[in-house]
């Protein structure tokens, strides 16, 4: 695992054990993210691909619904996301979905990689 101190600023902590671990990134009271790598995992290395992952937490059931998820280089391009300015959950959620339109449009005219 790595080290996550490239997260604290950003209100980010690891829930659980072994390979049920989430990284978690708090956005506010409803919403938050899980980053992962491409197995869905606690990512072990700074320099790999990351899954960002939004969740709504549902009202009556208390539990995280997923949303979407965005496809990023490494963690540099998820702290220069996460951690621009300004940093509230609305921006932050802003910008990765735009960083999603962008992949998708990428994908529509190269196709796979």
């Amino acid at each position: 695992m790595i080290d996550l101190k490239w997260g604290e600023p950003l209100a980010i902590y690891v829930d659980g054990e072994g390979e049920e671990a989430a990284v978690i990134q708090e956005l506010d009271d409803r919403r938050f993210a899980v980053v992962s790598d491409t197995d869905g995992r606690v990512p072990e290395r700074a320099d790999e691909t990351l899954y960002w992952s939004l969740y709504i937490v549902d009202e009556a059931t208390e539990e995280g619904e997923f949303q979407w998820s965005v496809t990023l280089r490494d963690v540099a391009e998820w702290q220069a996301l996460a951690g621009a300015e300004p940093a509230d959950a609305e921006h932050i959620i802003e910008r990765m979905a735009h960083r999603r339109a962008e992949n998708i449009a990428r994908f529509e005219e190269e196709g796979p990689r």
